[in-house]
């Protein structure tokens, strides 16, 4: 008797059996439902699945392979049943938009062209997990239940802008090898990023969420002869955008690399940052010791970029146009970036971090200078460039012990020179580099105070004087910046 039916096996589903009979011709004995066959009778086909969508209780549409010509059946459908799509095959475009779910099971079915479910409403729990897409349209769709897209993958663009969902958002493990876009979408609930993988970037832009949301890295288990666990990170690709999202409830980010994400306009003051690592960027402390900047927010890098290139993007054949680059566009540019490393500094001090606290307080200070209009006054007059090269904001013990060495070497020669160390020791230069080295230290030291009428030459004692308003304000700044460091 089971000749008779239809071959059909579930991967998943051992138990399942097809009581169709087998469509004749088909080499693995599938029945007109199951049969992979392009060229299969669409109108037998149409009514198998007719028959099946007003089963009493249930739609059962297992494994079932849709053929091209079928794709705009279920457009605007209501499915006012439970229906199972489990392991379903779609050769052609999937076309739900508008369609209405009760309880929707797409668990690994296979979307070979745009499964395109823009406007669709799922009212019970929507199923999709490990399920495989190409391009994926679920623009405005409504989860009213939990939306499972755990292992989900997606080989090209997934767009979910506007959508709502209600209750848990599960894409633990899934991987979007193209560019995901969420903009616009709301996670009312729990938003699990588990182990997902956004290949070619994601976009955030003016999200929601109201509830947990968290980006961490997850063990999945490997079955070969022996089960291995293996930790399967998130990692978020270029570009990936949070700007203007709105984190209301516990989120947190762990083990992630940020270097790519812009959160331009979103509260991150809360957002719970765990071993993650942001961009990092070459400077040369002092003009000229190499340094690599660490914690670098990848806005500031691309401010730096738009600013610093001072040119509007070219069409085609037509030259590149200079843009304007004065405060204003600064402002612009800098000020946001700046309240996100203000936020991101009280973010790590409460952890007391205060390693990355402090890069991130370099980062504010650096787009309050970059802000000021003018190059001689952004990098050399105002008192944040002074603050800049002397000790790196107070950030930077190396830059303001280098900055100290500098002052007292440059005064001793000045001394010697001014003073005629050389004539006065009988052309003995080692007792002169001696004698006005020792005197820059004291001076810098503050213990020659009142002593300037021992130096005869009027440039000796101007030298004098602004040694002995300088050194103490740069050993001040060298012990601010050392008690950090040490502090830390």
């Amino acid at each position: 008797m089971s000749d008779n039916l239809c071959k059909w096996k579930s991967k998943y589903l051992p138990e399942y059996k097809c009581h169709e009979p087998p469509l004749a011709g088909d080499e693995k004995g599938g029945c007109i439902l199951h049969s992979e066959e392009e060229d299969k009778d669409i109108a037998e086909f149409t009514r198998k699945v007719n028959e099946r969508m007003a089963a009493p209780e249930k739609i059962d549409l297992v494994g079932c392979y849709f053929p091209r010509e079928f794709r705009s059946y279920f457009i605007g459908h209501k499915f006012d049943k439970p229906v199972n799509f489990r392991q379903a095959k779609f050769s052609q475009e999937a076309n739900f938009i508008g369609a209405t779910f009760s309880q929707a099971n797409f668990m690994e079915a296979r979307f070979s062209q745009k499964a395109n479910f823009g406007g669709a409403t799922f009212s019970q729990g929507a199923g999709f997990g490990w399920a495989e897409f190409s391009e994926a349209n679920f623009w405005r769709a409504t989860f009213s239940k939990e939306a499972y897209f755990r292992g989900a993958r997606f080989s090209q663009r997934a767009n979910f802008n506007f959508a709502k969902f209600s209750k848990v958002a599960n894409f633990r493990e899934a991987t979007f090898s193209e560019a995901a876009d969420f903009s616009w979408a709301t996670f009312s609930k729990i938003a699990g990023f588990r182990g997902t993988a956004f290949g070619k970037g994601v976009k955030f832009d003016r999200a929601e969420f109201m509830d947990n949301a968290f980006f961490l890295p997850t063990e999945i288990e490997i079955i070969e002869v022996l089960v291995e666990k293996k930790i399967r990170e998130v990692k978020l690709g270029d570009p990936t955008s949070f700007r203007h999202t709105r984190f209301l409830g516990e989120v947190r980010f762990q083990e992630v690399d940020l270097r790519h994400c812009s959160f331009l306009h979103s509260n991150i003051d809360k957002v719970d940052f765990r071993y993650c690592s942001f961009g990092n960027k070459d400077e040369k402390l002092l003009g000229f010791i190499p340094h690599r900047r660490q914690n670098v927010l990848r806005d500031e890098i691309d401010a730096d970029k738009v600013v610093g290139a001072g040119l509007a993007p070219a069409l085609p054949g037509v030259a590149a146009r200079a843009t304007p680059t004065g405060k204003g566009v600064r402002e612009e540019k800098y000020e946001p970036v700046r309240r996100l490393y203000l936020e991101l500094k009280k973010n790590f001090e409460e952890k007391r971090d205060w390693n990355t606290a402090g890069d991130f307080h370099y980062g504010e200070m650096e787009c309050r200078r970059k802000m000021k209009e003018g190059w001689l006054w952004r990098n050399i007059l105002s008192l944040g460039a002074v603050y800049f090269w002397l000790s790196g904001y107070g950030e930077r013990p190396l830059s303001a012990a280098v900055s100290l060495g500098l002052l007292i070497g440059i005064c001793a020669i000045l001394y010697m020179y001014f003073e005629g160390f050389v004539g006065k020791f009988d052309g003995d230069y080692i007792r002169a580099i001696l004698k006005s080295g020792c005197d820059s230290i004291k001076i810098t030291t503050l213990q020659r105070i009142g002593h300037v009428d021992e130096y005869t030459s009027l440039p000796a004692k101007v030298v004098f004087m602004f040694e002995s308003i300088v050194g103490p304000i740069l050993i001040a700044l060298f012990a601010l910046a050392l008690r950090r460091k040490v502090k830390r």
